[in-house]
């Protein structure tokens, strides 16, 4: 029977539900930036022969996860435009829920979910299966490559120009991060390129222009 979490069920829930995938692992979500438990655990796991796929669709992965994810050749990174699903599944059970698989939504957000089994929910989880492998089948894989990691530095914070570290998922120097955190809004206009560092209308959901991001999709599937 489905069973419901809270925002710390979640968070539990989903190290377990990795910890025990032996054959195949997806995790769906939007956003990427791994904590350190779950990074713990997916390097546990791709050392083993388990399958592990990850869709995302916001944001580009910075660029030391990019590094980190390259030594595990079991790991395949799938870029689906549009998704907004955020959905954790392997072999035997899942959970659907409202959590990105992301530092910040597990530390600050409050969050709901559902966890369904294999075995006592065989419809629903089945009905999920199906549609995560549609996601997958529509999906882009990323071919990481050392370029991308040795052409990006240095980047813009893309609200005030400061010169950062380039992190996709994070373009705000901090002090400007704290005051986007308050409203949260990821398609505010902001002034500059989190990459070139010229001015353009740029949001956190796109924070690179359209130059800088046609040169980095371009290097990641050479």
């Amino acid at each position: 029977m489905a069973k419901f979490l809270d925002t710390t069920g979640v968070s539990h829930q989903l190290q377990q539900l990795i910890n025990q995938s032996q054959k195949i692992l997806y995790l769906v979500s939007p956003y990427l930036k791994f904590n350190k438990l779950v990074r713990q655990s997916l390097e546990a796991k791709a050392r083993t022969n388990t399958k592990i796929r990850i869709l995302y669709g916001k944001n580009e992965l910075q660029t030391e996860q990019i590094a980190w994810l390259k030594t595990y050749p079991s790991v395949h990174i799938l870029f689906c435009e549009n998704l907004h699903a955020k959905c954790y599944i392997n072999e035997k059970e899942a959970i659907v829920t409202s959590m990105n698989l992301h530092e910040f939504s597990q530390a600050n957000n409050l969050e709901v979910g559902v966890y369904l089994t294999k075995e006592n929910d065989k419809e629903a989880y089945e009905a999920l299966a199906r549609e995560v492998l549609r996601f997958a089948s529509v999906s882009e894989q990323i071919k990481i490559v050392d370029e991308i990691i040795e052409k990006i530095s240095s980047a813009s914070c893309i609200r005030c120009g400061k010169t950062i570290s380039f992190d996709i998922d994070t373009p705000l120097c901090k002090s400007c991060y704290s005051i986007w955190a308050r409203y949260q809004n990821p398609n505010y206009e902001e002034n500059y390129c989190h990459c070139c560092g010229n001015e353009e209308h740029t949001t956190m959901n796109k924070p690179l222009c359209y130059t800088c991001y046609k040169n980095m999709r371009y290097h990641e599937n050479r």
